[in-house]
């Protein structure tokens, strides 16, 4: 008959549908766009996505005290998540928790020594805090390295060889195509 609803087990897609829904409710009827760009970007962090996405949510709503546990909890299953640290280093400064997000900052540049935001919101927090030639030298490293954003390539060739040591959010990758006679980049040229 029309209008029947069908019995037994619901897809995963429908699954999958439920809980998207349920969060968009959740979090303030967030609208599709808004969703799927804040799903995208957790998707690019290091960890889990889900536990992610839930701290860039509570962000939204401004829900400080759980976003923090939510990245809290994050950077608790993967102490080496650049992007987890960045967020919760952010949120803590948001909050004015200047130590904690000192912490978080300096953690994150012993991961990444060439992570801009790290100098950037380094330099910031000890001009804060009193300490200007820390700041100074944040500061300097930051520029630095903002104006020559290929500066961390110059590694490559080393992780070419220890790849298991790469840290990327994103694993590098080589584009073969480049150097091919069909019309790529010819090296020398």
């Amino acid at each position: 008959q029309h209008g029947q609803r069908r019995k037994g087990k619901m897809s995963d897609f429908g699954i999958q549908l439920r809980a998207k829904q349920k969060l968009k409710g959740y979090y303030g009827d967030i609208t599709e766009k808004q969703f799927k760009k804040n799903y995208f970007e957790a998707s690019r962090m290091k960890g889990d996505t889900g536990q992610n996405l839930i701290g860039l949510l509570e962000r939204r709503l401004g829900n400080t005290t759980r976003e923090i546990e939510d990245f809290q909890r994050v950077v608790a299953m993967y102490p080496e998540s650049r992007d987890a640290r960045r967020e919760l280093g952010i949120t803590y400064y948001q909050q004015n928790m200047e130590k904690a997000a000192l912490e978080q900052f300096e953690a994150l540049q012993q991961i990444d020594p060439d992570d801009l935001s790290a100098h950037y919101n380094l330099s910031i927090l000890y001009r804060r805090m009193g300490m200007r030639d820390k700041a100074a030298d944040q500061q300097a490293m930051f520029v630095d390295k903002k104006v020559d954003p290929g500066a961390p390539t110059y590694s490559l060739n080393f992780l070419r060889v220890h790849p298991e040591i790469s840290n990327e959010s994103i694993p590098w990758h080589m584009h073969t195509d480049m150097n091919s006679p069909s019309g790529g980049i010819e090296h020398g040229k």
